[in-house]
């Protein structure tokens, strides 16, 4: 077990082991102390933290620092480990709100820390997560619809916006009972969204002390959790950053579940973007909106051939727009043939569309069209005749995040040669 360096006794143990717990104004105390620590102190604080950031975050660790605080109290009083919990959660959520952590490594690390040890008290969890790129809301519903088709959902969801520890989170909680075990789902969420996730904390327990974890468990309850975790973490927008074997409240997890959920994990594509088209790029026409909002769900959920296909025929329609602004229905055969009666394909849009742009007329109107996006229409142009014998032959998730800033800057300038012509 990981033995207490002394920084770390001296500046967070000692200090509330000089309050006597009897004392009647020990509470007072207490909250001197800490706001001195902000005031004057929180530098020093700050720097110890870095210093010992792993340790404070090791389970085996807190469960050494808190066992001892509760065997120097008197019987019946929990004085000393509230109170150390309060002082160190309180201390790095002011290192948070002052910004003293530059580096967001060591940002989410503080926040993980006051998350731990304070706002929710996770001391002893089973799987640790951050969220990122999604609602809340969406990520509730997706735990619930999960529990409710693995387990028949419908135990209780708990949301915590005010209370000890939480000036600066919400928490939501959904349970579910699976056989003979509960688990738990603890999502959490800074307040004033400086950290750029949220933290979900996933626990197990039993109802009883005569059932342990995982050793008197059934097989069938044991694949139905492995199912859940499975599901839940194939969300593209969800990480794991810690499976804890030796959770005080727990004994290990089954090792074929601990490698599942890691199989799972690596399985999973990893998303570089929130959103592939952009929140500023604005459509005025109610079918556009629901393509752009289909094409972030797409990227969302991990179906990137769709996705590819979605940002095709985008570019497709506003090319067939622009041309028919232009043209207007006395030159059609730019956009349509009335032969076959449909549109040109993407290929013939694009070299008609390139005809246009150098017209003095359309020049007149809205100006110049940049090189840049010619050449990025000929890659999707290049791509589509690639993978017209074979659709799944080619990255596309690769293709569509590489390009996605130069893609949202077409989309802007086709809808405004759409809008100006």
């Amino acid at each position: 077990m990981p033995k207490i360096p002394q920084e770390i006794h001296d500046l967070f143990i000692k200090t509330i082991l000089d309050i006597d717990p009897s004392d009647s104004i020990r509470n007072q105390k207490l909250k001197s102390l800490i706001e001195d620590v902000k005031k004057s102190k929180i530098q020093y604080y700050f720097k110890n933290l870095q210093k010992y950031y792993q340790l404070f975050l090791d389970q085996e660790f807190k469960e050494k620092i808190l066992d001892f605080l509760f065997n120097s109290c008197p019987p019946k009083n929990h004085f000393y480990p509230v109170s150390f919990r309060k002082f160190i959660g309180e201390v790095s959520q002011e290192i948070i709100q002052k910004k003293l952590a530059s580096n967001k490594e060591i940002l989410n690390i503080l926040n993980d820390i006051s998350l731990e040890y304070w706002v929710a008290k996770f001391d002893y969890y089973t799987i640790k997560l951050y969220h990122r790129n999604e609602s809340i809301t969406n990520l509730v519903n997706g735990i619930r619809d999960i529990l409710e088709r693995i387990v028949g959902f419908r135990k209780d969801m708990k949301i915590e916006p005010s209370g000890l520890g939480f000036d600066f989170h919400y928490l939501v909680e959904l349970k579910a009972d699976v056989n003979d075990l509960q688990i738990s789902f603890n999502i959490i969420q800074d307040k004033a969204y400086q950290i750029p996730h949220n933290v979900v904390y996933i626990c197990f327990w039993t109802y009883t002390s005569e059932v342990k974890l995982w050793d008197d468990i059934k097989h069938s309850t044991i694949d139905k959790v492995r199912k859940i975790l499975e599901k839940f973490i194939l969300n593209p927008n969800i990480q794991i950053v810690k499976i804890d074997t030796k959770a005080q409240s727990t004994t290990s997890l089954p090792k074929d579940l601990v490698e599942s959920i890691s199989l799972t994990s690596i399985k999973k594509v990893k998303l570089k973007h929130e959103l592939i088209i952009d929140l500023d790029v604005q459509f005025q026409n109610t079918l556009y909106i629901e393509v752009v909002e289909e094409i972030n769900g797409t990227y969302k959920h991990g179906f990137f051939t769709s996705l590819y296909v979605l940002v095709r025929k985008l570019l497709e329609n506003l090319l067939i727009d622009c041309l028919r602004k232009y043209y207007t229905k006395q030159l059609s055969d730019k956009f349509f043939d009335t032969n076959k009666k449909k549109f040109h394909g993407f290929g013939l849009l694009r070299e008609n569309f390139n005809s246009m742009i150098q017209e003095a007329g359309f020049i007149s109107q809205v100006g110049t069209f940049e090189q840049k996006f010619i050449d990025l229409l000929k890659e999707f142009k290049d791509k589509g005749d690639i993978d017209a014998h074979s659709l799944f032959n080619l990255p596309h998730q690769d293709f569509i995040e590489e390009r996605k800033d130069k893609l949202n800057l077409l989309i802007k300038r086709l809808i405004y040669i759409k809008e100006n012509l």
